[in-house]
């Protein structure tokens, strides 16, 4: 959450001076992101402030590589219903999302994705990454599953009884 809220901070710092320019009097308003609207995951990459990956809830991936001017389309692979996208603390052109009951890679810094090896019995909403050696963790509303190997293999670390009252929103490193 820490790294979504501060890639939130970086984001709108980037966006400021065009949101103060778009709302002088007489000129048209421009849109700032993909398709208007809200986006259900952004993120930065690290030592390059211009590229921005968000992610619109229906719409897709999208990257900016002008700080947020414009953005392209990006994401074949993905269903329109993935969400928490992280990098490769390591390489990052490698990318990893959320996407329903799976994880998915990307390696080409988001044009393509394909799934890893969990296929897990809830809706996904979190992930995240610790280090190179390819330790992973990701959860549904009830479990937090494991990877150690790069996301070939997942183990379910922890569970929550269903609708006990617990129910699980993020995952992270410490």
């Amino acid at each position: 959450m820490k790294n979504i809220l501060r890639t939130a901070l970086i984001l709108g710092a980037a966006l400021l001076p065009a949101a103060h320019a778009q709302l002088l009097p007489g000129e048209d308003p421009v849109a700032l992101g993909p398709l208007g609207g809200s986006a259900t995951s952004v993120l930065t990459t690290p030592g390059v402030p211009t590229s921005i990956y968000a992610f619109k809830y229906t719409q897709g991936l999208f990257h900016s590589t002008d700080g947020g001017l414009s953005f392209d389309p990006l994401g074949v692979g993905l269903s329109g219903f993935a969400d928490d996208l992280t990098q490769d603390p390591a390489a990052f052109n490698v990318l990893y999302m959320v996407d329903g009951v799976q994880v998915m890679r990307s390696v080409d810094a988001g044009f393509t994705f394909s799934p890893l090896g969990l296929s897990a019995p809830e809706t996904l909403k979190s992930m995240d990454i610790q280090d190179p050696s390819g330790v992973m963790l990701a959860s549904d509303a009830f479990n937090i599953h494991r990877s150690t190997d790069g996301g070939a293999t997942w183990t379910t670390v922890h569970a929550v009884v269903p609708f006990g009252g617990t129910v699980l929103d993020d995952v992270q490193f410490a």
